[in-house]
């Protein structure tokens, strides 16, 4: 009888006969604080996606800029000249009837070069 007594205590041991839970968990369950809870997520990340999308509009502006540049430099650089290319041609065969080297040899020199 006595080693049956010793044997039972031994199974619970002694802080878990002492624990006193005083919650009940209806804060945690209630489905008001789920509904605030996720509420505060939302808008936490509707807030975050603002300022994600606030950065990009500005580096797309940024790159509208920078490519508005670059291309009104290339326009500074090299005039454009619609038919230059249509007369180039035209003189190549030209020199070529009265024995002048064909045209192809004509491209390649760096004074026709456009």
């Amino acid at each position: 009888m006595l080693s049956a007594r010793i044997s039972a205590a031994r199974r619970v041991p002694a802080f878990a006969r002492l624990a006193r839970f005083y919650s009940e968990g209806d804060v945690a369950r209630s489905k008001e604080f789920s509904k605030k809870e996720k509420a505060h997520e939302d808008q936490f990340i509707h807030q975050l996606e603002k300022e994600q999308l606030k950065k990009l509009k500005a580096q797309i502006e940024a790159k509208k800029a920078e490519l508005a540049a670059l291309e009104k430099e290339h326009a500074e650089q090299r005039p454009v000249y619609p038919f230059a290319c249509l007369f180039v041609c035209l003189f190549a065969c030209l020199l070529s009837f009265r024995g002048f080297p064909p045209p192809f040899q004509i491209f390649t020199q760096p004074f026709f070069g456009l």
